[in-house]
Parts: structure tokens; C-alpha cells; sequence
């Protein structure tokens, strides 16, 4: 089963929810290193029920539609167990459009590549300071330990970027090789 599948078992592993909770829940903690959509959510919830490891009751609501609300079976909890205990995991590769425009940046004036360098790193910088905030509430709250432990390795993640994008101001200040550019972007 897909990791998305899993989030939605982690999720439920915590409280009975609805589809649309499940959506709400995913655009929470979660999108920081697993982003879902909501039509993800609505289709792995169909195909943990059919596999039997999630029921739904319906349940009525004033003024509302019913709604449906799952919760997890005890296979979807030996399910979810013993996914949580391999050892192992699947790195995904994270998509990143900076790293393609820099692949390609000798097509770019030095000031272009400056620019896209300051915008990671004013981007970086206001993600390391939210994660900071994040990782300095959750501690002090125990209980939070691993939910801290995500956002410290997004703090983390987002240290390295500004290192990196340091490293690349350094680097572009320093004397241009011999080599010339097959294009300089002129357009502003």
C-alpha cells in the first residue's frame, strides 16, 4: 500500500473521522512532509474499507447531510503496526524547481542567479522560523515527542537550505572562471 494509505491508518489510529476531517487533518501537520489531497484522502479511505481495514458508520446530523465516519478495524491496526515496525522506509524524492533553474543557470545572468538564490533563502529562512516556533511549543508538551521530532526535521531541513544558499552567495562572489555561458538571460 502506498504511505498515503498509511498516514490516512495513522490518522484514524488517533480518532474515529470522516472523510472531510481526514482532509482537514492532512492539511495540518502532515502537508509538511506528506502532502495529500483531498481526493487522495477520499480515495485511499475507499480502498482501506475494501481491504477491510477501515469501517464507516453512518451518522445523522441536524441541518447537516449524514455523514460518514471511520475508524479503524483491528486488521487495519495490525496493518498500520506492522508498517509502523519495519525498519525500512522509501525515501521519495522531493520535487524541487529551484534545483531544476539551477541545473540550467549558466543560461542566466549573475544577478538572475543571485536573485533565485536570495528567494530560496528568504523562503528557507521564513520556514526555519516557523518550524522553530513549532519545535519550541511542542517541547513542552511530552506526550508531543514525536510529532516535535517532524517538525525538527523540517527545522533542520530548512537550516540546511539556508546553508546552502549561503554557500552559493559565497560561491557567486568569487572571480567567474574562464568559462563562458552558452546564454546570458538580458531580459529584466
Amino acid at each position: 500500500m502506498p504511505v498515503s494509505a498509511f498516514a490516512v491508518l495513522g490518522l484514524l489510529s488517533q480518532a474515529p473521522a470522516s472523510g472531510y476531517q481526514l482532509a482537514q487533518l492532512v492539511d495540518g501537520p502532515i502537508s509538511n512532509f506528506w502532502p495529500m489531497s483531498k481526493s487522495n484522502v477520499y480515495g485511499e479511505l475507499v480502498r482501506l474499507e475494501e481491504l477491510g481495514l477501515v469501517e464507516a458508520s453512518d451518522v445523522s446530523q441536524v441541518k447537516l447531510p449524514n455523514k460518514r465516519v471511520f475508524h479503524l478495524t483491528a486488521a487495519g491496526e495490525a496493518a498500520l503496526d506492522a508498517w509502523l515496525r519495519e525498519p525500512t522506509f522509501r525515501k521519495e524524492r522531493r520535487k524541487n524547481s529551484l534545483l531544476v533553474k539551477m541545473l540550467f543557470a549558466d543560461r542566466l545572468a549573475p544577478e538572475h542567479i543571485v536573485a533565485l538564490v536570495e528567494a530560496a533563502r528568504d523562503e528557507a529562512e521564513s520556514e526555519r522560523a516557523r518550524l522553530a516556533a513549532i519545535v519550541d511549543a511542542l517541547a513542552e508538551f511530552p506526550a508531543a515527542q514525536w510529532g516535535r521530532s517532524t517538525a525538527l526535521f523540517g527545522l533542520r531541513h530548512a537550516e540546511a537550505t539556508l546553508a546552502w544558499a549561503d554557500d552559493m552567495r559565497h560561491q557567486l562572489d568569487q572571480p567567474v572562471s574562464n568559462a563562458t555561458p552558452r546564454r546570458h538571460d538580458t531580459s529584466a
